[in-house]
């Protein structure tokens, strides 16, 4: 970034931001990302994501903000950040409902699983299958469709580079569900 900030940006994730900051380094973010933010105690740095604000406090975090979630979350891996006013240290994780705005400060979260994408993997960590979908469906842009009921939960962490199909064969294993492909879009069914 111009300020020399490092921004990592997931699948199906924007970020708009000027070309040189004046003032406040204010970006705005659709999707995911991960950021490292340039101390500049003169300038402070704020990510805006709809009605939400992050406040920098000089740090590394992650925050997952997809339109399709039910809740935005940030997650601090170091420094210091405000979500919406709130202080959070490292190792804690803001989480905004999309539903009422309500604001939960979880701690002790897996911040590697966090920022899994970031380095390469797909990271399941007991979501249940229609978050694991959507997931795999930003990732691999597919698209979903479900028949039956399904509510299989997944653990596991496979590289971002495997194809589609063998993170599928991967799942299917679980024998909790099955996975047919019809062009671009997975149908996902009941396991036998």
């Amino acid at each position: 970034m111009p300020d020399g900030s490092k921004v990592w940006l997931n699948a199906a994730s924007t970020l708009r931001y000027p070309t040189t900051f004046n003032g406040t380094r204010s970006v705005e973010l659709s999707g995911e990302a991960y950021f490292e933010i340039a101390p500049n105690a003169g300038q402070p740095f704020e990510v805006r994501n709809g009605n939400n604000t992050i406040e920098v406090l000089g740090t590394a975090f992650n925050i997952m903000a997809y339109e399709d979630e039910a809740t935005t979350s940030t997650t601090l891996l170091s420094g210091a950040v405000k979500v919406n006013g709130q202080k959070i240290l490292p190792g804690q994780c803001a989480s905004i409902s999309r539903q009422n705005g309500q604001l939960a400060i979880l701690d002790h979260v897996n911040t590697e699983a966090a920022v899994a994408w970031k380095n390469g993997y797909i990271q399941f960590e007991g979501q249940d299958i229609r978050a694991a979908m959507r997931l795999i469906s930003r990732w691999y842009d597919v698209a979903v469709e479900y028949r039956g009921d399904v509510p299989s939960h997944f653990r596991g962490t496979i590289p971002s580079n495997v194809p589609v199909t063998e993170v599928l064969k991967m799942m299917q294993m679980t024998e909790e569900v099955t996975f047919d492909i019809s062009g671009r879009t997975i149908i996902v069914s009941p396991g036998k």
